[in-house]
């Protein structure tokens, strides 16, 4: 893996560039102001339908006319299609969706161009109708490899670390669970036993016997040849799991949907949703930030057969038996470093990443498969559910912070409320660097410190650029019923304080 300081020091220099010196103040220099961002909707066949997709409803809110903000006219138009899905709202300046920002004589230009280089962050809201592919992202050294053999796949020479905060219940796979769990699935489901087969099996037993029955912490006790010996049986494991025959898998698949069935066992309902027996409580932003929410465990069987009506035949659909499954609540983050895998299973996520398209697949889609690559790629280390998810840090009243470890400077994510109920005013600090926020929900009005500029009205999917140096502050309006929260995401470089 590339050393962390090279993928630092380009960070720093895109922030530095992106960051100049404050202008003497003159009487003929504009104040400074919020500048609207136009993002791109893309549209993948996982997303959600119509107007049910978040990405769908935030860019038809945003160009819809608004007597509040002359400004808002200037917005193209959308034209929102019940039977097309969205799955992404890009915000940034990558290339293969980037952003333009509307001027204030009513032009639009690249946001590139605007800032005069690109930003190290890519800003995204995701709606997730049905399970995103069994992947990983790569590691820096990784990127530039795959980006030169095939630049028409992997598109750029940059590592993917991310983020993925709630809006909605929001469920997905990530990282192994502890050996003992695994070991405890084969036990349980023959199918699993008969991909792996009876060698393999015996020696994941053998070493899950060994462990301490101890599901507080992946790995406990273990190290040195231990820790090695357990990373190459998991590594192991999840090549059996992805690559058997096409005989063999399709009947475990039959066999696991016939005997399922039989128990009684039914097709989950993502969390949230109608018809759906789980519920998972939000995480507010004003509330303690000493520790992660609480994620809820998925139901494996029953979240299986989900999957495989989804992608029938497909061998994604035995990834729950090794990958942590879990539903995060609103306000819940977690964070996927470099070659850990995952995949995003329904609802809706504000996600926030380095400025890079890479990703390595090997279940759960109809794109390309690279499934050798994954194989060779992941890091086979253990986790809970619960220590895949992210600290919260309250920054200041009705505001927290997801930052990621310093050694990934690409991004980190502020999340700001002012419910109904609390106070109406919330305050998000100055930066070095450039920043997009995003209006989630509610109505209100932003102002910037140290501007003469009005103050710019806020609506649902407003996005806008925040200039370099002044502090946003956000002002929460009663809409008509007093109970929607104003609710505003910013993503920024993690060292841009």
């Amino acid at each position: 893996m590339q050393p962390a300081s090279s993928a630092l020091a380009r960070v720093a220099s895109l922030v530095r560039q992106l960051s100049p010196e404050p202008a003497m103040s003159s009487s003929s220099a504009a104040p400074a102001a919020l500048l609207r961002v136009l993002g791109i909707a893309q549209s993948y066949e996982w997303g959600k339908m119509g107007a049910d997709s978040a990405v769908g409803q935030l860019m038809d809110a945003a160009a819809k006319p608004n007597s509040r903000d002359a400004a808002a006219a200037k917005v193209p138009p959308f034209s929102l299609q019940e039977d097309k899905p969205y799955a992404e709202l890009w915000m940034g300046t990558h290339t293969s969706g980037p952003s333009r920002v509307l001027l204030p004589s009513g032009e639009s230009q690249l946001l590139s161009e605007h800032l005069h280089g690109e930003l190290p962050f890519l800003f995204k809201i995701l709606s997730v109708g049905k399970a995103l592919s069994i992947q990983a992202h790569p590691n820096e050294s990784l990127a530039q490899k795959l980006h030169a053999e095939r630049p028409n796949i992997y598109k750029d020479p940059h590592h993917k670390p991310e983020l993925a905060c709630a809006v909605t219940p929001f469920e997905a796979l990530c990282a192994f669970r502890p050996m003992g769990q695994i070991a405890q699935h084969a036990r349980e489901y023959p199918e699993l036993r008969a991909l792996m087969g009876q060698q393999l099996t015996e020696r994941l037993q053998k070493v899950a016997g060994k462990l301490a029955e101890d599901d507080t912490g992946a790995g406990a006790g273990a190290a040195g040849e231990a820790a090695s010996e357990r990373k190459a049986l998991l590594r192991d494991v999840f090549a059996a799991l992805m690559t058997p025959s096409p005989q063999l898998l399709a009947e475990q698949i039959a066999a696991l949907q016939k005997r399922l069935e039989a128990e009684g066992v039914k097709a989950s309902v993502p969390v949230g949703q109608a018809g759906s027996e789980a519920t998972v409580s939000s995480s507010s932003s004003s509330s303690s930030s000493s520790s992660a929410p609480s994620c809820q465990p998925l139901a494996v069987a029953p979240l299986m057969l989900r999957l495989l009506a989804q992608y029938p035949g497909d061998v994604g659909v035995f990834a729950p038996l090794l990958l942590n499954a879990f539903a995060l609540p609103p306000g819940g983050a977690m964070f996927l470093g470099p070659d850990e895998p995952h995949a995003y299973l329904a609802g809706d996520c504000v996600e926030c990443m380095a400025c890079s398209d890479n990703v390595v697949r090997a279940g759960l889609t109809p794109k390309l498969r690279d499934t050798d690559v994954l194989i060779s790629m992941l890091t086979y280390a253990e986790h809970t559910a619960q220590s895949a998810l992210m600290t919260p840090q309250q920054v200041a009243a009705g505001v927290t912070e997801f930052a990621p470890p310093k050694t990934f400077g690409e991004f980190r994510l502020r999340r700001a409320e002012a419910a109904a109920g609390a106070s109406a005013a919330v305050s998000m600090s100055a930066l070095k660097g450039a920043s997009i926020a995003l209006v989630w929900s509610g109505v209100g009005t932003a102002t910037l410190s140290d501007s003469t500029a009005p103050a710019q009205p806020l609506r649902r999917g407003d996005v806008f650029l925040v200039p370099v140096g002044h502090e946003l502050r956000l002002q929460r309006e009663e809409a008509a019923d007093g109970k929607e929260s104003l609710l505003v995401f910013q993503c920024a470089a993690n060292d841009a304080q």
